[in-house]
């Protein structure tokens, strides 16, 4: 009970997960994703059941992870838990308020 959410996230996707949220969080452009991802959460489903439904195509195509996202998204709290990811300060990322001197 003790897992943090980065850590299950990270159990289940392996790296591709953090590597999306450092580079969320390098770029800014984490309210961005935060609306995306609150407008776009009833469909979250419906997105994890089409990669399934792809993923032949995909291992066709050489991309191997669609099965893990398809997991991850056909979760019924998969937008919760990608919001609270997202909205998660970076582990290596420097603050954005940090003052140049």
């Amino acid at each position: 009970m003790g897992q943090s959410l980065r850590e299950e996230l990270g159990r289940i996707m392996g790296t591709d997960l953090e590597v999306l949220a450092e580079k969320v969080h390098r770029r800014h452009l984490t309210a961005p994703l935060l609306l995306m991802l609150a407008s776009h959460s009833p469909l979250t489903f419906v997105a994890g059941q089409l990669l399934y439904a792809l993923e032949p195509l995909g291992l066709l195509l050489g991309w191997e992870g669609a099965h893990r996202w398809a997991a991850l998204l056909s979760a019924p709290d998969a937008s919760t838990r990608l919001t609270t990811l997202f909205s998660q300060p970076s582990k290596t990322s420097p603050s954005s308020f940090t003052q140049v001197e």
